[in-house]
């Protein structure tokens, strides 16, 4: 995690490592359990020295019209702190606890509700599902609290990082691929 928005950090993680032109574009970062060890209030802010870094919240949402006929939600979610692992962990992720779980977990239920969007997809960082024994404790608080609100609108994709190899898991009975 970065210490604040003038951390060195940001030139040598993020702006030197995507300088290519094409890379040049508009960034939607989520948080993970990496920058709940730093300052996670940094990674909001940086979006007033970077152009790029498009971080409006902790979790937001943003449609896009793909073509004439179809258009996309995107919803952004904050993993950490909807895991007891971190938000139990007040000394090694400090900030985590002091999220409202309830409160997210309004905030994307009702999102979705209202989504009438062509393709749905929700991201954040940590698994839903994975295949690993990697912090299973963790899959199974988001199985428990954010699983059930994904199926329940027929979310298109669940897309996330952390596990740091591809996996694409289709559970039996669920809609989201």
């Amino acid at each position: 995690g970065v210490a604040s928005v003038n951390d060195p950090l940001w030139m040598t993680n993020f702006e030197e490592v995507y300088s290519h032109p094409e890379l040049m574009i508009d960034w939607f970062p989520i948080l993970g359990n990496h920058e709940y060890r730093g300052s996670t209030q940094a990674c909001l802010d940086y979006g007033k020295i970077s152009s790029r870094w498009v971080m409006p919240s902790r979790y937001y949402t943003l449609t896009k019209e793909v073509d004439d006929s179809t258009t996309l939600r995107l919803v952004f979610i904050d993993t950490a702190p909807l895991i007891d692992k971190y938000r139990e962990d007040s000394a090694t992720y400090p900030d985590a606890c002091k999220q409202g779980l309830q409160d997210q977990l309004h905030f994307i239920d009702s999102v979705l509700t209202v989504a009438k969007e062509t393709w749905t997809v929700v991201i954040g960082h940590h698994p839903v599902y994975a295949y690993t024994t990697k912090s299973e404790s963790e899959r199974v608080d988001l199985q428990q609290r954010l699983d059930p609100i994904l199926r329940k609108h027929k979310v298109d994709f669940y897309m996330n990082g952390h596990i740091h190899n591809f996996q694409h898991i289709r559970v039996e009975n669920s809609p989201v691929a």
